[in-house]
């Protein structure tokens, strides 16, 4: 029997929050490691059933259920082989007031007009939202971590030793509160941070050299390593997706 195709496609919309699409199609649901995003992000599955991760929890995400993860929230995707899968995620300018006030993660059911127009699908969504039909999942993600001690990882110029000696622990102890209270590492806090900024030059259409080394990656395949490992897809392909 001939296999399922296995892809991500990224295209643009035209909406006035919506910045773009991903859509997922494979013969079981996809694997992405821990990353986050500046925009929120709208997941439904359409087909078959996805896990995201955040902090220590486990979402499932069945056929017909849709998921929102606010901007700037790390989550990671597990993959499952053996059922096909349709997903869709949508991301939304992270201004948008109606789940700026969201800071946990919501979930809901969509209707099959979800499949065809994502304006109509951004629309239904915001309207589950302001209806109350949408259920809060409360994930005790709290960080006592300081806001400038967050932004001196993601710059990356400060060891995380020394880090640690300002937070008056050993750079072991560090490292294990830092992963328990954000949900990454460190170092993979900093380069989820490289990748996200990668993603918004790609999309002003610069090179991937030029983003390499413009975000501080050691070179082109070291971006493209992690950029796919975050997003599914080569920084090449992501960049046609928005050029004119």
């Amino acid at each position: 029997m001939e296999q399922e195709p296995t892809r991500w496609t990224y295209r643009r919309i035209n909406h006035k929050l919506g910045l773009e699409t991903s859509e997922w199609l494979g013969s079981g649901s996809p694997s992405l490691s821990a990353h986050f995003h500046d925009e929120i992000q709208i997941s439904v599955v359409q087909d078959g059933h996805r896990v995201f991760q955040i902090g220590r929890q486990c979402i499932h995400v069945p056929a017909g259920q849709f998921v929102i993860i606010p901007a700037g929230t790390p989550h990671r995707s597990h993959g499952q082989n053996g059922t096909l899968t349709k997903s869709r995620d949508i991301f939304l300018d992270p201004a948008c007031a109606l789940i700026e006030r969201q800071s946990s993660v919501l979930t809901g059911s969509v209707s099959d007009r979800y499949n065809n127009d994502d304006g109509v699908s951004i629309e239904e969504v915001l309207h589950k939202i302001s209806s109350n039909k949408v259920s809060e999942l409360k994930l005790h993600l709290q960080s006592s971590l300081s806001d400038d001690l967050i932004e001196a990882i993601s710059d990356g110029d400060i060891p995380v030793t020394k880090l640690a000696r300002f937070s008056s622990l050993s750079r072991e102890g560090f490292i294990r509160r830092f992963a328990r209270e954000i949900g990454m590492t460190p170092h993979a806090y900093r380069l989820a941070t490289r990748a996200t900024q990668a993603r918004s030059l790609l999309r002003r259409c610069l090179t991937p050299a030029a983003v390499a080394h413009e975000c501080g990656f050691a070179d082109q395949s070291h971006l493209g390593r992690v950029f796919k490992r975050n997003f599914g897809t080569s920084p090449g392909v992501y960049r046609k997706a928005w050029q004119p």
